[in-house]
């Protein structure tokens, strides 16, 4: 039976039937569902508003009730402040740093001089193009094994990786990582 998160083609025909909440003076739509009928059958998407307010699904379901606990989910993780917006690790490494950690570091010139040598010899080579939210604890690992056997000591793999791991701690700063894989590796 049509509920008060039936909403079929137009949510704004169907708004005055969303629930909602006023937070900071705003009127915000709380999670609703809408459905979706196609070729293949009846689908529903669970929607909820980000802390921006901007609507994002949670994903399409075969039953309303699927769709509604996955936006209430989402919901429940705005609410708290542990959402995450996924699509911020999508930026490739070296873009990143480019863009991002090395303009913001306040750094000497011979440093920075030798941040820019590393990150040209160790960490482009390995995780330039990828993007930051698939460069995982056990990628990481991958990258100290090869350099061990390649020879680098063990005291330069350790400064390395503290770089890199600076790199990262500050894109979990950032929110555009959940966690810094550096924190698992030895």
């Amino acid at each position: 039976p049509p509920g008060s998160t039936d909403v079929r083609h137009d949510p704004a025909t169907f708004a005055h039937k969303l629930p909602t909440a006023i937070i900071a003076g705003w009127r915000l739509y709380m999670a609703w569902v809408e459905e979706r009928a196609g070729v293949r059958g009846t689908r529903f998407i669970g929607l909820y508003r980000d802390p921006d307010g901007a609507k994002r699904s949670a994903g399409t379901f075969s039953s309303r009730r699927e769709a509604a606990r996955a936006a209430n989910r989402e919901e429940q993780k705005v609410l708290a402040g542990s959402w995450h917006d996924t699509t911020l690790g999508e930026i490739a490494f070296r873009d990143y740093i480019e863009n991002e950690w090395l303009p913001n570091k306040h750094l000497e010139i011979t440093t920075r001089a030798a941040y820019t040598s590393y990150l040209n010899k160790q960490f482009y080579p390995a995780f330039g193009n990828q993007p930051l939210n698939k460069i995982s604890p056990s990628l990481v690992q991958d990258w100290v094994s090869k350099a061990h056997r390649e020879g680098l000591s063990p005291r330069s793999i350790k400064k390395y990786h503290v770089l890199l791991s600076s790199i990262f701690r500050r894109a979990v700063r950032d929110r555009v990582l959940v966690h810094n894989p550096c924190d698992h590796t030895e």
